[in-house]
């Protein structure tokens, strides 16, 4: 069974894998296609965008081409480079501690 993802968590992956380093604002045109190759229709991104603005995970802005936009936050930004430091971080095992070895 293909598990189904939120638009929201659609979102949220998008931004945290190339809306931190997009210049402005991503305009919601273009994550209205974008999801929509996804099969998301645009009421349901449209909506998404809304609830993660309320929440201030995003701020609203003009993009390069003065469509309407949205952009991280700061507290946004923190959060996913705090998970990116959870999941690619390096961080090893110190002497006292138990090793597992998988063969």
């Amino acid at each position: 069974m293909v598990e189904q993802h939120t638009p929201r968590s659609l979102i949220v992956t998008f931004y945290g894998a190339y809306g931190r380093s997009f210049e402005g604002p991503v305009p919601v045109s273009a994550l209205v296609r974008l999801l929509g190759a996804a099969g998301v229709d645009a009421p349901s991104v449209r909506s998404s965008v809304s609830r993660l603005k309320r929440r201030g995970f995003l701020l609203p802005g003009r993009a390069a081409d003065g469509s309407a936009g949205y952009e991280l936050s700061a507290e946004a930004r923190q959060l996913l480079d705090d998970g990116d430091r959870r999941i690619y971080g390096e961080r090893g095992a110190g002497p006292a501690e138990e090793w597992l070895l998988a063969v």
